[in-house]
């Protein structure tokens, strides 16, 4: 037997984003952000094929993903 599975991308420009990989079709894959907080740089959500809020979240596996960290960049400095 045979299993579907889909590859979820998990990207960002800052800090280390994680679960990147492959899942079955249908299972629940879970990613996440650390670091890449500055003083002048927030992590502002995730776009892409989730808008989670959080720094870790979860996404159920039914087709081919891509998830990118969204940042929030402070000039009142």
């Amino acid at each position: 037997a045979y299993a579907t599975r889909y590859y979820l991308s998990v990207e960002s420009k800052y800090g280390v984003a994680e679960g990147s990989g492959w899942y079955d079709e249908g299972s629940v894959a879970t990613f996440a952000i650390s670091g890449g907080t500055t003083w002048y740089r927030s992590f502002g959500g995730w776009s892409g094929d989730s808008s989670a809020n959080g720094q870790s979240s979860t996404v159920v596996m039914n087709g081919a993903m891509t998830i990118s960290a969204t940042w929030k960049t402070s000039w009142l400095v």
